[in-house]
Order: structure tokens, then sequence, then C-alpha cells
């Protein structure tokens, strides 16, 4: 009103009662939308154990004997409580001479205790494997599920150069849940 002296009977709209009802709309998008970059961060990392867990189990095992020196080969699966196959002795006897020839102790712990005890006598199983720099050539000529004979040829490199070729036959056995070394010859 222009003169001051009465009241205007315009309606006004209530906005107040609006504004609290679109405050709260408006503080739950806000809340809902902290939300979104935790799930999103959720979602990816989630995504990334899958792929990453994918490329693990995709690579499988080398094959055996494929292992260059100075490299740690992977051990063959262990066969299962049955009877080892043929191949499981080849992949064995491979996976053995590496390890032998890299790291001796570990060569020695694939030894059974009393084959074991019997390489302490003879000139020392560390005193043989200690001075192999590397195994190659390794060709398999028997394996016999059956009596668990190993036959193979293979060539060593030595410490102070040269190298040799042997052939060899090892006697294996199979505790129920690994395949070890018994005896040689």
């Amino acid at each position: 009103a222009p003169s001051g002296r009465g009241r205007s009977t315009r309606a006004v709209p209530r906005v107040a009662a609006a504004a609290p009802a679109a405050a709260s709309a408006g503080s739950r998008r806000r809340r809902r939308g902290r939300w979104v970059p935790a799930l999103l961060g959720v979602a990816v990392v989630a995504l990334l154990s899958v792929v990453a867990l994918a490329i693990g189990t995709d690579r499988g095992a080398e094959p055996a004997g494929s292992a260059t020196p100075g490299t740690t080969a992977k051990p063959p699966p262990s066969p299962e409580p049955s009877t080892p196959t043929a191949e499981d002795l080849r992949a064995f006897v491979t996976y053995y001479l590496q390890q032998a020839a890299s790291d001796p102790a570990a060569g020695f712990a694939m030894l059974t205790p009393a084959f074991q005890e019997a390489s302490q006598g003879r000139p020392g199983y560390d005193g043989f494997w200690g001075g192999v720099v590397s195994v190659r050539d390794v060709e398999v000529t028997e394996a016999d599920p059956e009596s668990m004979r190993v036959t193979y040829t293979y060539t060593y490199d030595l410490e102070g150069g040269g190298s040799r070729t042997e052939t060899v036959s090892l006697q294996l056995v199979h505790d129920g849940s690994r395949l070890l070394v018994a005896d040689e010859g």
C-alpha cells in the first residue's frame, strides 16, 4: 500500500514451508553423492582384484626343463595319491636336477631320509652339486611308473669350467604326497 495505512490483501505464497522440503531433498542428494565415489572406488578395487587373479592363474607353469640358470623353476604338480604317471616322473627328475644345481640344499631335501644319510658318506652331495653351475640337455630315456625307476642323460657345467655328460638311473618313491629320490644306480 502506497500510503502505508492499510494492509495488503494480496495472498503471499507459502515459500517458507516448501523450503525445508527442498532443503531435505537436496541434503539427501548430497549425502547420496558422498557414497557414489566410495562405491566406485570399491568397484574399481574389486575389478582390479579379479583381473589380477585371472592373470595370475592364467599364466600356467613353464614346461619342465625350461628354466635357465639363475632362475628358479616351478615345481611340477604333485601327483595324486595314486601311482604317478611317466610324465610325473619326467617332470620330477627335470625339476630335481634344476634344484640340485641351483640350490643343493633344496635338491638334498628331495631325497628320502635314508638316501640323504647314504649320500653323506659318498664324496658328498654338497661336494658334487656345490661344484655344478648349471644343468642342461636333460633327456629322460626311461620313466616307468610301475618300478618307479627313471633313467636320463644330462650335461652339467662345472664351476671351474668344463662340462660332463652322464647317464644316471634313479629309484623314486611316492610318499603319498610327493616324489622323492630313494637311490641312484
